[in-house]
């Protein structure tokens, strides 16, 4: 592989992936952290003479596994599949009062879950079937969840993709992006979530948070005014839903 005319061995890429892929970043995608090592050879090309030594691989390592992580967000975070926060803890009731906000002025025939971790296995307890797209960065639980779509003949399909990389994004009538906001902000200003809403090509947005510490204790204010302010200067209309367990932003751009 070439890059500005200096010459980057692949085994040498291998072998980053080969120290990136541990611990919570096992269940990564190869080709995504294969992007992002390309990536940040490419911001410092003057490191491909010295990719071999211990000092620079680990420079490399710490910022690609920095970068990685917000795409990993909350759900690798778990120590297996059945302790799954989101749909553990999730009040369905409550997420479909907020589809029914939107089902009121449209009928919603295709979703597009962001970060979806484990939500689609619990497909049945939505009170809408559409088409589901889904993107999560975990391979094992794409590779669940689309046993589970084709077990139970249900029109979907899950992607293992890093959603800050992806240039274009399917249209859809709703988005979900539900417990992924927090985890994807590195920084105050929340950019990075700006950036995202405003890329999604979708009239109907449900953004939710958790009302609870990762301790379980009630958080003292669980409203994000922030994603309020964002709204009102975007200019895009808002309803709030919650419960004990989460808060929904039933978002209309």
């Amino acid at each position: 592989m070439i890059i500005y005319n200096k010459k980057l061995n692949e085994k040498n890429i291998q072998e980053l992936i080969e120290k990136i892929k541990t611990g919570k970043y096992t269940e990564i995608n190869e080709s995504i952290i294969k992007k992002e090592i390309i990536k940040e050879i490419k911001n410092q090309p003057n490191i491909i003479d010295k990719i071999t030594q211990k000092s620079v691989q680990t420079k490399i390592i710490k910022k690609i596994k920095t970068n990685l992580y917000r795409g990993i967000g909350i759900f690798n975070n778990q120590k297996s599949l059945k302790t799954h926060l989101s749909t553990k803890d999730r009040n369905y009731n409550t997420l479909n009062k907020a589809i029914n906000l939107i089902e009121n002025h449209t009928p919603i025939q295709s979703v597009v879950d962001l970060g979806c971790g484990l939500n689609p296995l619990s497909f049945f307890k939505l009170n809408i079937q559409p088409e589901y797209i889904c993107y999560e960065i975990n391979e094992k639980y794409v590779q669940k969840i689309n046993e589970f779509f084709n077990e139970n003949n249900i029109k979907g399909i899950a992607y293992s993709k890093d959603i800050l990389t992806l240039s274009k994004l399917p249209n859809a009538d709703l988005y979900l992006l539900l417990k992924l906001v927090d985890s994807i902000e590195t920084k105050k200003g929340h950019k990075i979530s700006e950036t995202l809403i405003n890329k999604i090509p979708s009239k109907y947005i449900i953004i939710s948070f958790p009302t609870k510490t990762i301790s379980g204790r009630p958080m003292n204010v669980p409203e994000r005014r922030w994603i309020k302010l964002m709204m009102d200067r975007l200019g895009y209309k808002y309803e709030i839903i919650s419960d004990d367990n989460e808060i929904y932003y039933v978002i209309t751009k």
